[in-house]
């Protein structure tokens, strides 16, 4: 077992499109089948809440047998446990609403692609729909923990709710930009041994030009995100003194660079999807 039992269940917070899945594909190495619960959308019609629910619904003894927690799913499923330890990732909020695009445009499964085509949208008027309080401050909706808030009605509040509880219950956490770092930190806080991972897993399948980027959209993505680029900047200067701490990073981030590189150069390409062993065509439904 790679964790001590007194940080167990290890719960990931997935928020979507932050590098979340070549990060659970990491920890899947770490568990057995029978250990882990996930939460995401079992089928095309249905919304990760319902993975929720159904956890929810596990008799106590149960859920006592679950040593991995992971998927998109708010910050409060520690509840049913007296011991426990969080992981998310943190991305820029602007790179990850195109990223949100760029995937529901190319992926048929997600929740809203038919909408996305049907409207002929481009990413100003993905932005502009509203149709998802995803493009509204997720990643602070899902670390605070307070649900079923109306698109523009997130507060100061859910900020600061969100903040205390990455403070207090997040010992490390990942950065998107900084993935291999984040994987360093991981293995410095956990005494893990990660060195072979693939960092990009489930891509968005659609690039858009530079000319869909243009000031007015980041503009107007920055406006429904203040609180998500607030925790997003806070999130790397907490990222960069947790680094501080630790005097061996240098040499160990170096390492994993040389052991990973050497791990890429192994695989066989293989298509997306016959490489995701464990949540193949799971698409977020989280915001749905």
């Amino acid at each position: 077992m790679p964790f001590d039992k007194k940080q167990l269940p290890f719960i990931f917070l997935h928020v979507p499109r932050t590098g979340g899945l070549a990060m659970s594909k990491i920890f899947f190495k770490l568990f057995k089948d029978k250990e882990m619960f996930l939460m995401y959308v079992d089928n095309p019609e249905g919304v990760s809440k319902d993975s929720v629910e159904k956890f929810i619904g596990l008799p106590q003894l149960e859920k006592e047998k679950i040593l991995y927690l992971g998927g998109h799913a708010s910050f409060g499923l520690h509840r049913y446990y007296d011991q426990f330890t969080y992981f998310t990732m943190i991305r820029n909020p602007v790179k990850r609403i195109i990223s949100v695009y760029g995937l529901a445009l190319g992926e048929p499964e997600h929740y809203l692609h038919k909408m996305t085509i049907s409207n002929q949208w481009s990413l100003t008027d993905f932005v502009e729909s509203k149709i998802s309080t995803e493009f509204d401050n997720g990643m602070v909706r899902m670390l605070s923990g307070i649900e079923n808030v109306p698109f523009g009605k997130c507060t100061n509040e859910m900020y600061d709710r969100a903040i205390y509880n990455f403070d207090k219950y997040f010992p490390t956490f990942g950065i998107t930009e900084k993935f291999y770092e984040s994987v360093c930190l991981l293995n410095l806080t956990y005494g893990l041994k990660i060195d072979k991972f693939k960092e990009k897993v489930n891509t968005s399948k659609v690039n858009l030009s530079e000319a869909q980027k243009t000031d007015e959209v980041i503009e107007l993505i920055t406006k429904y995100n203040e609180f998500d680029l607030k925790l997003y900047q806070y999130a790397n200067e907490k990222f960069e003194k947790i680094k501080a701490k630790h005097t061996n990073f240098n040499q160990q981030l170096e390492e994993l660079y040389i052991s990973n590189a050497n791990y890429n150069e192994e695989l066989k390409p293989t298509p997306l999807k016959a490489s995701l062993s464990k949540i193949n065509k799971l698409v977020n439904g989280f915001f749905k």
